[in-house]
């Protein structure tokens, strides 16, 4: 249900944005302008960062419901005012202010939700989201041009009903999870069971310097992508096969990218996502500009892949960060979400500044250059060992206090490493060669030994041993 309903404002989204220089299957007269983009992005920043600025009794599962539910009714509204005949800019800033309010409260909720769950299950989500997404896009596109301004009026509906259905929705048995309007509510400082880390190496972010330097490096990839997606609106090369269908394939195959990041990156953090995810971009770039139909067509979809897995990587990315944090999550998740925005409001902004000094071809060529830049930026920028090799000592030590205190077994001290890192059981099992029994089993007596029943006692069980530890 989530997954549907993720893919549902996804395709929502990308019906009246997509990228890649591809127009907006609507066609004309709700073909969005440029004053649109940046009424939408900034009106969607205002009030996600309002609602992360809200005091918590206003955020509980019943408030994210009803902005829900006003979200739904925002995306009907500015579907019916971009479709009137008349073109003003008056018409233009209702659709763009009712397009940003929809987006940004449902991005929102339902990233909200998925901070409650665990890693493994968002990554699936955002998996089956991307296949959802291409599905539905292809299924638009096949449908006349009144239907599907049609389709677009159903998909708001849709998504209210999978978030009722969801498992997030305020009526379902997750309901105590997260904010709650009940007397026991779940605070901000709850860690949620089962957080992977982003880096990999099972340490928390402390204080604001870390959050804030991943926001930033989301903000200025996205930024990039951005900019390459409009730069290539000035670009009508020949194609093989017609926009909506190239995007529809690169939409399939971002999901497959997305799936292949998840199980071989080491590294599922914005670091990872660029080493994966801009060279493609880059190469897309090169192959959009040729002459020759294949290859024009290639960088279609190779930029198209690029912009939605890595717009997906960069969500998992910002709901893992929030995670982890020991508190702030709502606020954290919300700068992430307005990170993206401002991001792809930079890239238009900057392609704009580059088509007004220079000629789209030049808009092109500063594009790759600036990809190859970042390329070298953030390989470079991700070898700071020394920030991040001290922490496996400390969580060998941990697990060494724990497993004297405990009477674990060597096996056992070295599962709990894993499990305090946030690793799941299938990779425990890879990681050691042993049978989904065994890993099992281990657990199990590891959670008996600690007196434990869950993962969140578990963490909070070595957060406490951590805390007793001199520094």
């Amino acid at each position: 249900m989530i997954a549907l309903g993720i893919a549902a404002l996804w395709l929502w989204s990308i019906c009246l944005f997509p990228s890649a220089g591809v127009e907006s299957p609507l066609g004309s007269p709700t073909d969005f302008h440029v004053p649109s983009w940046f009424i939408s992005l900034f009106v969607g920043t205002g009030v996600t960062l309002l609602i992360a600025l809200l005091p918590s009794r206003f955020c509980s599962n019943r408030a994210f419901f009803i902005m829900v539910l006003f979200g739904c009714l925002f995306q009907v509204a500015a579907v019916v005012v971009a479709s009137l005949p008349s073109e003003t800019v008056y018409l233009n800033t209702i659709s763009g202010i009712c397009t940003g309010l929809s987006i940004g409260v449902l991005w929102l909720a339902w990233s909200w939700g998925l901070v409650h769950l665990d890693v493994e299950q968002v990554e699936a989500i955002f998996v089956r989201a991307l296949f959802f997404t291409a599905f539905g896009f292809m299924l638009i596109i096949l449908l006349p041009t009144w239907l599907r301004v049609g389709a677009m009026l159903t998909l708001p509906v849709i998504q209210l009903g999978l978030y009722v259905l969801s498992d997030i929705a305020p009526f379902s048995a997750l309901s105590n999870t997260g904010f709650s309007d009940s007397g026991s509510k779940r605070t901000e400082n709850e860690t949620p069971a089962s957080a992977r880390p982003v880096s990999k190496v099972g340490n928390s972010p402390s204080g604001f310097r870390p959050i804030a330097q991943t926001l930033a490096r989301c903000l200025l990839a996205y930024a990039l992508v951005s900019l390459t997606g409009e730069a290539l609106r000035s670009v009508k090369p020949a194609l093989l096969l017609d926009p909506f269908w190239l995007f529809a394939l690169g939409m399939f195959v971002a999901g497959f990218i997305l799936l292949l990041f998840i199980k071989h990156s080491n590294r599922v953090d914005v670091f990872g996502a660029i080493r994966w995810i801009f060279p493609l971009v880059a190469l897309g770039v090169v192959f959009a500009t040729d002459e020759h139909r294949v290859l024009a067509s290639l960088g279609i979809v190779l930029i198209v892949l690029g912009h939605a897995s890595f717009e997906g990587m960069l969500r998992m990315d910002i709901i893992a960060l929030a995670q982890r944090s020991a508190e702030h999550k709502l606020r954290i998740v919300s700068f992430g979400l307005a990170a993206i925005s401002v991001g792809a409001a930079t890239g238009i902004v900057v392609f704009n500044f580059l088509s007004f000094i220079g000629n789209n071809d030049r808009v092109l060529l500063y594009s790759f250059v600036l990809l190859v830049w970042m390329i070298l930026l953030f390989f470079t920028g991700s070898k700071r060992p020394e920030s991040r090799q001290s922490e496996p000592l400390k969580n060998e030590d941990i697990c060494g206090l724990i497993a004297a205190e405990y009477g674990l077994t060597p096996r056992e001290t070295e599962i709990l490493g894993y499990l305090i890192e946030g690793r799941s059981h299938p990779f425990i099992r890879d990681e050691l060669c042993i049978s989904k029994g065994t890993v099992d089993t281990h657990v199990r007596h590891i959670y008996e030994k600690m007196n434990v029943s869950s993962k969140q006692d578990l963490i909070s069980t070595v957060k406490e041993a951590r805390l007793s530890v001199p520094s």
